[in-house]
């Protein structure tokens, strides 16, 4: 466990080793059928009305397109038609980029988006084939949808599209999200950018990423682990870049475009959405004391030096898998909080993290029938999971107001410990919680949580150190020669 000064700004008394993780299971499991005990004493069976927030009115968004969406989903055509028919209308419907929307959360919020909120869609996937999969059952559903309503009411219908561009989106190849935002900014780049980006696609197996004068080759994730006495320089973390580094490049080369840029003859002057995916596992960040490293331990036992992300972002330098997972989670919140203290006022963004909770995805496809069997039933749904990333894309200005950098699905007992009658949503959204209670627990939708930071300045050395230490990996480890 590795000791931190208290910050009034953040909870960072502590951090967890992952292998602590393994500890809490068991807890989380206790604690939440006492709470939903708890909660069912004290308010009865109506405790999910009174605690669960709700998703705004689709009604209440302003995204209607000027035609129905397309019954004949088999058109070969459709693709072109959908950005064509963006260029054709003016800034209505809100365009988002979701991250590994085939599966998952990300399908569920890419198709939450499109079918209650109007929004076009675009579906980043490291398929073509996968992502035109899913890019039909969306338009299946929102062909079905608008149908219903039509039936029902006389109002029009509020339905948007899923996209698929021609390029795909690999994470883990340079080039590949380089000719991604090239085409991003040639089919949006005139008209107003990109509303929202979900920074959603991950793993959480390792692997290594062989970088050669910006050329990666990929091995097998059951590759044998490496001495990290003599680990290779030019070998990265294959779930490091997945998860944040291919992230880090994709958001940045989007706002040196001017792609998420806010648009300042608009009237509304809503801010640009950036989400990250985090994840309860950002509690558990081991101390390098813990760590085989081949670097002094000094210069690693502090989350805020540059040599501790180095450490994670190199294959085989980090002594667990958990160990890179967790701390690709921890980088996720410092990101977003390095993106709105650099883009905020130039661009008019607003950046967030958000914990969808311990959900029964695909993630989860390598486990036992057995263990998988158990995820159903204490796991939340992909729908339920997906509700904190909706609720960031859709009410990203509320948040912004409210200065809410973390959103998490679970009820926090703590907010009712420290809160009193007179407090105010500013007051609950800067409570903490117990790394057990954000595993399982009483599901309420979206809740703001103080998110568990390093330092006692609130994480604001360490997010500026990890925007350079990823500057510095991606220019001299992934692109090479490559001029970055």
């Amino acid at each position: 466990m590795m000791m931190a000064s208290r910050s009034s700004s953040s909870f960072s008394l502590y951090y967890y080793s992952p292998a602590t993780s393994n500890v809490f299971i068991p807890l989380s499991l206790i604690y939440t059928c006492v709470a939903h005990l708890w909660l069912y004493l004290r308010h009865g069976r109506s405790w999910r009305d009174t605690l669960v927030s709700e998703l705004p009115p689709p009604s209440t968004f302003n995204n209607n397109t000027d035609d129905n969406t397309d019954d004949d989903t088999d058109d070969d055509t459709d693709d072109d038609n959908n950005k064509d028919c963006y260029n054709r209308r003016c800034r209505s419907p809100k365009i988002a980029i979701v991250t590994g929307a085939n599966t998952g959360i990300g399908f569920q919020t890419a198709q939450t988006l499109v079918v209650q909120y109007g929004y076009h869609v675009i579906l980043a996937c490291r398929s073509k084939d996968k992502a035109l999969q899913a890019q039909q059952q969306i338009s299946t559903i929102a062909a079905s949808s608008a149908a219903t309503t039509t039936k029902t009411t006389t109002s029009s219908t509020n339905i948007g599209r899923a996209i698929v561009l021609d390029t795909i989106l690999d994470l883990s190849d340079v080039t590949s999200i380089e000719e991604f935002v090239q085409e991003v900014d040639q089919t949006y780049g005139d008209n107003g950018g990109i509303d929202v980006l979900i920074n959603n696609a991950g793993r959480n197996t390792t692997g290594e990423l062989l970088t050669t004068n910006s050329k990666a080759t990929t091995s097998s994730a059951t590759t044998t682990t490496k001495n990290p006495a003599t680990a290779n320089d030019l070998s990265l973390d294959l779930m490091f870049v997945s998860n944040y580094l291919g992230h880090f490049l994709l958001t940045k080369l989007l706002l040196e475009r001017n792609l998420l840029k806010r648009d300042e003859t608009n009237d509304t002057h809503q801010h640009k959405v950036i989400l990250n995916v985090s994840s309860v596992m950002h509690h558990f960040i081991s101390s390098d004391n813990d760590c085989t490293n081949r670097i002094a331990s000094s210069s690693l036992h502090d989350h805020s030096q540059y040599q501790y992300w180095k450490s994670r972002a190199h294959f085989g330098t980090a002594q667990t898998r958990p160990d890179v997972y967790s701390a690709t989670k921890l980088a996720a919140i410092l990101h977003a909080m390095e993106l709105n203290r650099r883009y905020s006022q130039s661009h008019g963004i607003y950046a967030m993290a958000v914990n969808p909770g311990a959900v029964n995805s695909d993630i989860w496809r390598g486990f036992p029938n057995w263990i998988r069997a158990v995820f159903q039933r204490v796991y939340l749904t992909t729908q339920q999971g997906s509700a904190p990333l909706v609720a960031g894309a859709v009410l990203g200005d509320e948040w912004r107001k409210r200065n809410v950098l973390y959103l998490q699905p679970y009820w926090n007992p703590l907010s009712q410990i420290l809160s009193s009658p007179s407090s105010t949503s500013s007051t609950t959204d800067n409570t903490p919680m117990l790394p057990f209670t954000e595993m399982l627990g009483p599901y309420v939708g979206f809740a703001p949580t103080m998110a568990r930071l390093p330092h006692n300045d609130g994480g604001l050395e360490a997010a500026a150190i990890l925007w350079q230490a990823s500057d510095d990996l991606i220019g001299n480890v992934w692109v090479g020669s490559k001029e970055w």
